[in-house]
Parts: structure tokens; C-alpha cells; sequence
């Protein structure tokens, strides 16, 4: 029988205050919504943040923008006979009990694959430790580090019902969530492509985003923008794109928006140096800025988005959105009322690809794009349209969807 109040144990390697992952900003926002209505909510993280080599610059990083308090604790212990430490840091992430593990060898790794025997070991000791002394009744994960099956085993030793919260489609290998009694993915087009590639059935449940916190006070409209210039987010088919934009309206500015990916390898490519009309700036953890400065937002995806945030996000402030014809995301824009805006890309065209789009492929595009451009009262109509279909995915409505979630695996 569970406790008047239930308790979530939130564990895995990667870290779940990653403000450059989509996975991790998720997994917060769920884990503050169960902690304010009600849940006990304890974290037990480990150092990997994506595409960061200093583990606790980062962390204290994170404590100074949200303004809170840690206390630390220091650790050596013995391994094969050799001495290793570690330390861990706790702090009160609004009413989140967390603790972060950050052994003495973290700094050298770049990648969570790289985390030793030694380190690992010790991270699973510490979770058993924390699910004997806890016995929580629902414990969560994500990320595919070497000691996940080892920790959801140590849950599920104690009693503990395990979910595994499942962003992306970059798994091959099933076994891990064969241990875990439920497996959630944010969208049905990651259903049906996990169930017909691995066999195993999920339950689809829509990332939390809080409109309020999205949505800009005042639009100017300044820019077409380009979030997160990595390869699967398609940097090859935008700057082709921007190369062709030049050529036929070069007074209309692009902004790059750097996310986990820095969009500076642009600058290595030949015809991209020639370009007037392409800036970059920094990201910012309040997307209202970039939002209010926008005026379409292209999202040339070349990989299976398993959701597309950026997309709700703008259509929650009334940005048109011209989307690559792949994975959720064009099915999201097809729903919000808008999949004239599904735009083909080539299929030549992948995240290990190295290749450019010619101006015939990008010609849709650019179609799309000046045709906003040069209308404002049909990119109002387009906007409105994308706005009003996104009340669906307002946050008290996926809050309520969430919290039914969790409560039925108290059952």
C-alpha cells in the first residue's frame, strides 16, 4: 500500500539540470509538477551534462542561475585495492530533494559512455543505499550510461513501480526497458516507431510546456530563425537555404540560435563566408527573447523528432513554422492546422550526411518563407491557426494527463 503522500526516486547518470537537453528539461518540469501537487520527489544524479567537459562548473553554473543553496559532502573509498573520491552535493531544487554525484575522475570524461567501473560502481551503491533507505514507490529514468539496468534492478528490488522517460529514437537495443514496467515517449509517432522497431509498447505523453514561460510580452519580428545548429537539426539544409535566400532576397535576415551545438563550423564553409545576411547570437535560457524577435521559425529537422519543443513553443506565441516532412514533428504541425508547412528535404540528406541542398530542394522553402515575409496578414492568419491549436497542449491540460499517468502506477 502505497504512503498518504507518494514518493518518486529520480536516478540516473546523466543530469537531470541540463539545460542543453531536451530530456532533461522535460524530465524537470515533470518532476516539479509531481512535487507540487503532493509527491515526495528525490533526485540522484551523476556528472554527465551534454556537450560540457567541466561536470561541476556546470552544476555550480546551474545553482547560480536558479538561486540555490548547496551543501557538500566528500568521500574516499577503495576500489580493485586502489583509492578513489567522490563528492556529493545536495540542495533543494523547489521542494525537489536532490543530490549530485561527482567522483574524482568526472573531469576527463567527455562522453557518459566513458564512465568508469570504479565511479559506476559507487553511483549504484549509493542508489541502493538511497531506494533501501527510501523505498520509494515509483522510481524514474532515462539515458542509456552502462549501470542503467543495474539500477533499475536495485529499485524494483525494493518494491519500487519503474518508468523510463524516453526522448529520442537513437536506442537499437530493447533490452534495458524490458526491465522497467512502463516506458513513456512524447509523441505517438515514437510509439508506433519504437513498437514496430524494437516491440515493446510505450505510453505517449506530450512534454510539459509551460506557455507562460514561453511565450514573449511583445513580438517584433525581426528575424527568421534557426535553433540549435547541429547536423540532425538540418545546419546543412538551412545554410544551403540561406545561400539561396541571398541570391533572391538578401535584405531578409537569418538568425542562428546556438543551443547544444555552436553554429561557429559555418564559418569554415566556403560560400557561407560571402553571406550578409546571416547572424548568430547566443542561447538564452528564457526563450521569450529569441520568440519575441522572431518572425517565422524554420525547423529543417533531417532526424525522426520524436516531438519537436521549439516548434510548440513558437506556436504557442503565434510564429509560423515552415518543418522538414520527418518524424512528430510534422505530424504536430499537420494537427495544429498547418501541414501545407510540412516541406519536403531530400532523403540524401541525414545527420551523417555531408552533403548541401541544391536550389531546386530548397526552393519550397523559399517559396514558403518570402511568402510570409511578405505578408503579414497571412502569417498572422498562420500563426493564429498554429496558437489556437496549441491550446491542446497548454500545460494544465498535459499536467492533468501527467499526474493521471503517475497516480496509476500507484494502483
Amino acid at each position: 500500500m502505497s504512503r498518504e503522500s507518494p514518493e518518486l526516486l529520480f536516478s540516473s547518470y546523466h543530469n537531470y539540470l541540463d539545460v542543453q537537453s531536451g530530456a532533461s528539461i522535460s524530465t524537470r518540469a515533470t518532476l516539479s509538477l509531481l512535487s507540487q501537487r503532493g509527491w515526495r520527489v528525490r533526485t540522484l544524479c551523476g556528472a554527465f551534462f551534454d556537450g560540457v567537459q567541466n561536470a561541476e562548473e556546470a552544476f555550480y553554473s546551474r545553482m547560480r542561475r536558479l538561486g540555490l543553496t548547496v551543501t557538500r559532502e566528500t568521500y574516499v573509498t577503495n576500489f580493485d585495492g586502489k583509492s578513489y573520491s567522490f563528492r556529493l552535493f545536495h540542495f533543494n531544487d523547489g521542494g525537489i530533494e536532490s543530490t549530485f554525484f561527482l567522483p574524482d575522475d568526472s573531469i576527463s570524461q567527455s562522453a557518459v559512455s566513458r564512465l568508469s567501473r570504479s565511479s559506476g560502481t559507487f553511483f549504484l551503491d549509493l542508489l541502493a543505499k538511497e531506494t533501501s533507505r527510501r523505498a520509494p514507490d515509483v522510481y524514474a529514468s532515462y539515458g542509456g550510461y552502462w549501470a542503467a539496468k543495474d539500477a533499475v534492478e536495485r529499485a524494483r528490488s525494493v518494491g519500487a513501480r519503474s518508468v523510463f522517460l524516453l526522448h529520442n529514437l537513437s536506442y537499437h537495443d530493447g533490452s534495458l526497458f524490458k526491465r522497467f514496467d512502463k516506458v513513456v515517449v512524447p509523441s505517438e509517432f515514437a510509439r508506433r516507431s519504437y513498437h514496430a522497431r524494437l516491440g515493446f509498447d510505450s505510453v505517449a505523453l506530450p512534454p510539459l510546456v509551460d506557455e507562460r514561460l514561453v511565450c514573449a510580452k511583445r513580438r517584433q519580428g525581426n528575424y527568421v530563425v534557426f535553433i540549435n545548429p547541429s547536423p540532425e537539426k538540418g545546419l546543412n539544409f538551412f545554410l544551403g537555404l540561406a545561400r539561396d535566400l541571398a541570391r533572391r532576397r538578401p535584405e531578409i535576415p537569418l538568425l542562428i540560435v546556438e543551443s547544444r551545438a555552436h553554429a561557429r563550423g559555418w564559418e569554415r564553409v566556403p560560400f557561407v563566408r560571402d553571406l550578409r545576411n546571416l547572424n548568430v547570437t547566443d542561447w538564452v535560457e528564457d526563450v521569450r527573447l529569441i520568440y519575441g524577435s522572431t518572425r517565422v521559425l524554420l525547423f529543417p529537422s533531417v532526424c525522426e523528432e520524436t516531438f519537436g519543443r521549439v516548434a510548440l513553443e513558437a506556436a504557442f506565441n503565434g510564429v509560423p513554422v515552415l518543418c522538414s516532412d520527418r518524424g512528430a514533428t510534422r505530424d504536430l504541425l499537420t494537427e495544429l492546422g498547418c501541414g501545407a508547412y510540412v516541406l519536403p528535404i531530400p532523403a540524401r540528406l541525414t545527420p551523417s550526411s555531408r552533403d548541401f541542398p541544391t536550389a531546386t530542394e530548397t526552393s519550397p522553402w523559399l517559396d514558403a518563407l518570402i511568402e510570409l515575409w511578405d505578408a503579414p496578414d497571412r502569417a498572422r492568419e498562420v500563426g493564429a491557426t498554429l496558437q489556437s491549436g496549441a491550446s491542446a497542449y497548454g500545460y494544465d491540460q498535459v499536467a492533468q494527463r501527467t499526474l493521471a499517468f503517475f497516480d496509476s502506477l500507484l494502483s
